[in-house]
């Protein structure tokens, strides 16, 4: 069975927090709904002290999935589906499928144009016993215990190709870069340590991850936890993705605190999907 996953889980007893992301997860199902099969769509979760408590059970609860033989499309609550993807469930490896900003914190050999973002991966549940291997987390603080699920989720993708470049080439193949779990702000820190560099137009993109509460934007005015349900709502009440996307990157050059460089590359990135 090919199914999508969301986690949701209430981590620490934050109550606020784990109801604002069930009303995203419950928008994009009935959303997603019109053309994937409800009931192949679960929600995995339950009360949890903290950050590594969570992955752990994810990724036990993945493996269960795996080994009845289904197939594991893992969305994060902020990674909005817009459009059918079911050609995903085609893929024969496990997949991530856009590159973060910059690398790993934590290890030197996942550099800027390597180290990818995990906001959506797809679990294929055959062979799923060649690359399936999570060691279980337990840092307490959740900005490490982030970074160590990312690493290891990279290190699982990885360990499918003989390199780097033969993984990097598998994704552009098989899906493209950033056509699902498109971040607009990407852009901006795409230079010469990344072999794929072009970002898709707004007709390309079939889902777009809004990095709730990221390192990487949520101090900046604009920003506040769940700043993107606006983007949600109108996207769930049809208005046309290219606008959407459109906003979404205006919202960006408007707060993102950005150098005069990095503002002309979001420029450009912004004019080439205005363009298309």
């Amino acid at each position: 069975m090919n199914l999508i996953v969301y986690p949701l889980y209430l981590i620490n007893d934050n109550i606020e927090h784990y109801q604002s992301h069930k009303e995203i997860i419950e928008l994009n199902i009935s959303h997603i709904s019109k053309f994937f099969a409800p009931e192949n769509i679960k929600i995995i979760g339950k009360r949890v002290k903290n950050w590594s408590e969570m992955i752990n059970d994810l990724m036990e609860n993945i493996q269960l999935l795996l080994n009845t033989k289904n197939n594991v499309l893992l969305y994060e609550a902020d990674n909005f589906i817009i459009e059918d993807f079911k050609e995903l469930f085609e893929l024969n490896k496990f997949t991530l499928f856009a590159l973060c900003n910059n690398g790993s914190k934590l290890d030197s050999t996942l550099p800027g144009g390597v180290y990818l973002n995990a906001g959506l991966a797809y679990f294929p549940f055959t062979n799923f016993k060649n690359y399936f291997n999570f060691p279980k987390l337990d840092a307490t603080n959740s900005s490490e215990a982030s970074l160590i699920y990312e690493k290891q989720i990279n290190n699982m993708f990885y360990s499918q190709f003989s390199s780097h470049v033969e993984g990097l080439d598998y994704i552009k193949l098989n899906s493209g870069f950033s056509e699902y779990n498109w971040r607009g702000l990407l852009c901006v820190d795409i230079d010469k340590r990344f072999k794929y560099k072009s970002l898709p137009t707004a007709k390309k993109i079939k889902s777009i991850h809004f990095l709730n509460l990221s390192e990487y934007i949520h101090k900046n005015e604009g920003f506040k936890p769940f700043w993107y349900k606006i983007y949600v709502d109108k996207l769930v009440n049809g208005e046309n993705k290219k606008k959407v996307i459109i906003s979404i990157l205006l919202h960006y050059k408007k707060y993102v605190l950005l150098n005069n460089y990095k503002k002309a590359k979001l420029f450009k990135y912004l004019l080439k999907v205005v363009l298309n």
